[in-house]
C-alpha cells in the first residue's frame, strides 16, 4: 500500500537481511597465554638497530638481569629492521616489561623518544607479521587490543 502512494520504505521494512559490512578480520589473534616478545621496529636508515640492540641488552642487564632475556634483530623488510628482546612466558609478564622499557626517561630516553614503534607481540602473531609484513596493522592492531586493554 505504501509503496503505491509513493512512499520509499527503507531496506529493515522491506524485510531484508541486509547489514552493515563487518570489519575485516586481523589476521592477528589475542593469545595472552601464549610467549611473547617485545619488539622495536626501526627504519633501515632512520636509526641503528644495534645502537637499539645494545641499549635494550645494557637495559636487561641493570634490570632484568635473572630474567635470562635475549635480544636480537632482523630484517622485517627491505625497509624495516627489528629488535626482539625474547622471550616471555605471557602477555601480563610481557606487558610489565613494556610499561617499565617504554616509561623509563633515564636510561632508554634516546630511544624511547625516537618514534620508534614498540610493541608486545606473541610467537605466533610474530610468525604471520614475518610473512605478511603488514608492520602498520600490527601497530594499529596491538594499540586496540593490548593497549586499551590497559
Amino acid at each position: 500500500i505504501m509503496r503505491k502512494l509513493g512512499v520509499e520504505l527503507g531496506p529493515d521494512a522491506r524485510g531484508s537481511k541486509e547489514q552493515a559490512p563487518e570489519p575485516e578480520a586481523s589476521p592477528f589473534e589475542v593469545q595472552p597465554n601464549n610467549e611473547h616478545y617485545f619488539a622495536i621496529f626501526i627504519p633501515v636508515g632512520e636509526g641503528s638497530g644495534n645502537k637499539a640492540k645494545a641499549q635494550a641488552s645494557d637495559f636487561n642487564s641493570a634490570f632484568y638481569a635473572s630474567k635470562g632475556l635475549k635480544v636480537t634483530s632482523n630484517l622485517i623488510d627491505r625497509s624495516t629492521q627489528v629488535v626482539l628482546v625474547k622471550s616471555f612466558a605471557n602477555k601480563g609478564e610481557g606487558m610489565g616489561y613494556y610499561d617499565i622499557f617504554t616509561s623509563n626517561r633515564e636510561d632508554l630516553i634516546e630511544l624511547n623518544s625516537s618514534g620508534y614503534n614498540m610493541v608486545l607481540i606473541s610467537n605466533e602473531n610474530y610468525v604471520t607479521l614475518f610473512k605478511n609484513k603488514d608492520l602498520s596493522g600490527y601497530v594499529e592492531w596491538f594499540a586496540g587490543q593490548y593497549l586499551s586493554a590497559k
